[in-house]
């Protein structure tokens, strides 16, 4: 990405969220594959940091992973380790 990518399903800046002219905030359906893998062309490194709580079956970490991968990103970090 020229800019990095800040992802989110509510606003296009959330409050209290850095505010940098290197990254580029862009509402995203975690719901839409299509609308993700959109967002996440020509970026190399994805950092998840979706709720679990409220995601409980990770279907919005789950379609964030498979859109990253159609998307062909290099790394992706999901939001919980070892779980």
């Amino acid at each position: 990405c020229k800019k990095a990518p800040g992802l989110t399903s509510q606003q296009e800046r959330p409050e209290g969220a850095l505010a940098s002219p290197d990254i580029a905030w862009k509402t995203v359906d975690y719901n839409s594959r299509e609308s993700l893998v959109k967002a996440l062309e020509d970026c190399h490194t994805v950092l998840s940091f979706i709720q679990i709580l409220s995601d409980a079956d990770q279907k919005s970490q789950k379609n964030l992973i498979d859109a990253a991968v159609d998307a062909k990103v290099k790394r992706f970090a999901p939001s919980e380790y070892g779980r």
